[in-house]
């Protein structure tokens, strides 16, 4: 067994949470630091826990750092959680426009920034004391215009200089810990290695990087602080172009193998594991860590970037066979062959990864949306597939406009099917929508009130302050803001289209059987829904059978669809958040597409609690025609209009692309996805019987690894209702 099968095994039979402690600490026993600030408070408790958390090196690693403790030190005072946020109920979600804080809050009841990259490429060229640097210099500017030491500016900054200072004393402790360790190690060569380590974590992440080594323990030693801080979708950004320079140096000079580098790299993707259980924390969500690093696509110039750390990557990621990282390989039409393939054939190892994303789409989609041309070149993906630029945006995940919901309030006067709780606007009578036209400006109008009220959620929302986040970015510094502020570059919010193929099937069977037809009114079709097609099950067949659906190249549901998308993306795109930045639209569904026992039966046929579409992908089992008639109805939506993203899910059977023959007809499908206009592509190639048998006998699939909705991770790991809609998607033998 070799050093990385070593380290994966250790990782994965949790050797490591043997460390992980719990320690009562606190910053308010300091009478001056319970006296501070908010700001200056959360960053002396990360400092606290960064320098008293317990630190442990595994045998055989060369990449190190552990989080052993979960929690931050007590910094809230009693009267801030005493009037917690108002706006809020805590955890949020509980109502449907409620999704304002998407996965935590601190104990004020305030929302943290997830998933925005870190400024990795300002750790490269300055380490955080040259950002420390750049905070003193803000503070003495700031000063000497007359600002005070209390102006929320100023103590920002200093708060930022606490952060950095922590975390070079964080690695520090690293260094003394290897030194200890190699004192004691009676075998040369690991003895050799620990001191390399305490060299390595003398000088990253406070100084430059010096080395490809050096290059990636600051990457690890900032993502880990993001984690403890607060983050809980940790993106890792453009990696193959942040580290290939120190790559390139030490392969010039000789003091670098490409063999080692390819070791460094591997053991710094098994590091990436080692919190798969502590994801929102919650072991429901295991895996779901949004720990992305984006591979290939331009430069912000506007040439391929593709380069050698590029393919290591790709390599090492199937060699390790670990959840984290999840890939995203960008493409545009001037991509090497050979980065194809490299993807397309690590996508056949089954893993789901890497995911595909398309630069000629999203590219004139940033700076349609006024993005500057090189910040939208260099756009990265953050926890599952939200379009964002690298250490100058804030970009949240605002939650998801359900669809079936929108079509059951015009049907049933703003009430829902299953609760019949009033959750949308008042609706005209039935009798008055005349016209499919009439029928379809009050699914609009429906949608609008749904769009607006989360809206209205979002703008009054409170923010965690995240000093250590903000202080990689490339703007908060300069502005003196806080990320929470609305100190980046760049600060968006997301929101999500759920179930579109659905909703796209269903007003069709509305617009033939109600207005063209006149076989049902209104009234006999909701009566129909609402005793879910009791009575009706020749009529639901037929809709199943004889109607067309999306996803097979049939003009008259696509541009339907494309109807849809267009006014959702209006509709959202017409708001503005706080902070002046925009609120942008994207087909993507989370997980909301297989947790549907809420939800009505839909004119298309769906049964009440049946799930509905993922993403952009057609609804379950009506693709009839194969994953080219899929990729031709995506490319008719419009797609640059949904800025935010838009995700295709396909699945295939290991057989239909084995071999050279299979290599290429996915490279085919790849190249026409590009060229076509669609965005976002997910690729799982697993068969039904496998997943079927990972889920009888888990303990012989415990390696098995499958794209989910926006992330990867191990199957036997899923909830069951996650399982079930892997298993039931549909699988293609493709031919060409």
């Amino acid at each position: 067994m070799n050093r990385i099968e070593r380290l994966r095994e250790r990782m994965e039979s949790g050797v490591h949470k043997a460390h992980r402690v719990r320690m009562s600490l606190t910053v308010l026993d300091d009478t001056e630091i319970a006296a501070a600030p908010h700001i200056i408070r959360k960053a002396r408790a990360l400092e606290k826990l960064l320098a008293e958390m317990p630190v442990y090196i595994q045998d055989d690693e060369l990449i190190v750092g552990f989080r052993t403790v979960f929690d931050l030190p007590d910094y809230i005072t009693a009267e801030e959680i005493e009037h917690r946020n108002p706006h809020i109920e805590t955890a949020g979600r509980l109502a449907i426009f409620d999704y304002v804080y998407n996965l935590c809050q601190d104990g004020r009841g305030y929302g943290t920034d997830n998933g925005v990259v870190p400024g990795h490429h300002n750790v490269m060229s300055k380490g955080f004391n040259g950002i420390k640097a750049d905070a003193r210099r803000k503070i003495d500017q700031l000063l000497a215009e007359g600002a005070g030491d209390e102006s929320e500016q100023v103590q920002f900054l200093h708060a930022v200089e606490i952060v950095c200072g922590a975390i070079a004393m964080f690695a520090a402790r690293y260094a003394d810990e290897a030194e200890r360790l190699a004192a004691a190690e009676t075998d040369r060569q690991r003895k050799s290695e620990l001191e390399a380590i305490a060299k390595v974590c003398r000088n990253v992440p406070g100084n430059v990087p010096r080395s490809f080594h050096e290059a990636l323990q600051a990457v690890f030693f900032t993502h880990l602080v993001t984690w403890v801080e607060g983050g809980y979708l940790v993106p890792v950004g453009r990696f193959d172009q942040y580290v290939y320079p120190f790559y390139e140096a030490d392969i010039a000079s000789g003091a670098l193998t490409q063999d080692k580098a390819q070791e460094l790299l591997n053991c710094l993707f098994v590091k990436f594991n080692a919190d798969q259980d502590k994801t929102h924390g919650k072991p429901s969500y295991y895996g779901d860590t949004g720990c992305t690093m984006v591979l290939g696509g331009q430069t912000p110039a506007g040439d391929d970037a593709t380069n050698d750390v590029t393919y290591m990557v790709l390599t090492g990621v199937g060699t390790v066979r670990m959840a984290d990282p999840k890939l995203r390989a960008r493409f545009h039409v001037g991509s090497p062959d050979e980065y194809v393939r490299a993807a397309c054939e690590l996508i056949k190892q089954g893993m789901g990864t890497p995911s595909i994303e398309n630069d000629e789409t999203i590219i004139p989609a940033l700076q349609k949306l006024g993005y500057r041309p090189e910040d939208a070149r260099d756009y990265a993906i953050a926890g599952c597939w939200e379009i964002l630029t690298p250490g100058r945006s804030s970009e949240k995940q605002g939650g998801s406009v359900k669809m079936p919901y929108c079509l059951e309030w015009v049907l049933n006067d703003g009430a829902n099917f299953i609760s019949g709780q009033k959750w949308g606007a008042d609706t005209p009578e039935l009798a008055s929508l005349t016209t499919f036209e009439d029928f379809f400006d009050a699914f609009r109008k429906q949608l609008a009130y749904y769009i607006e009220r989360m809206v209205d959620n979002h703008n009054k929302a409170k923010w965690a302050q995240m000093p250590f986040l903000s202080a990689t970015l490339d703007d908060c510094v300069e502005r003196g803001k806080d990320i929470s502020e609305g100190g980046a570059r760049y600060n968006d919010i997301g929101f999500q289209l759920a179930g579109i193929a659905n909703m796209a099937d269903a007003l069709l069977v509305i617009k033939r059987l109600v207005y063209e037809e006149k076989e049902l009114t209104l009234e006999e079709l909701r009566d129909i829904l609402l005793s879910d097609y009791e009575g009706a099950e020749d009529l639901r067949q037929r809709i199943l059978t004889r109607f067309p659906k999306f996803g097979n190249d049939d003009d008259e549901v696509d541009l339907l669809a494309r109807e849809i998308i267009q006014c959702f993306a209006g509709e959202v795109s017409r708001h503005r958040t706080r902070f002046g930045g925009h609120f942008r639209p994207r087909i993507s569904t989370g997980g909301g597409h297989a947790f549907t026992k809420a939800y009505g039966a839909s004119p298309d046929g769906r049964k009440a609690g049946e799930r509905f579409a993922v993403s952009a992908s057609p609804a379950p089992g009506r693709d009839l025609k194969g994953p080219t008639a899929v990729i031709k109805s995506v490319a008719k939506l419009g797609l640059e209009a949904t800025n935010g993203g838009a995700n295709l899910d396909m699945m295939f059977h290991p057989a239909a692309l084995a071999g050279n023959d299979g290599t290429e007809k996915l490279m085919a499908l790849v190249r026409t996805f590009v060229e076509t206009g669609g965005m976002q592509l997910q690729v799982n190639v697993v068969s039904n019987e496998t997943l079927v048998e990972a889920r009888k006998h888990p303990e012989d699939y415990r390696h098995l690894v499958v794209r989910v909705y926006g992330f990867t991770t191990y199957f036997t790991q899923l909830l069951p209702e996650l399982q079930d809609h892997l298993i039931t998607r549909s699988e293609y033998e493709y031919s060409a």
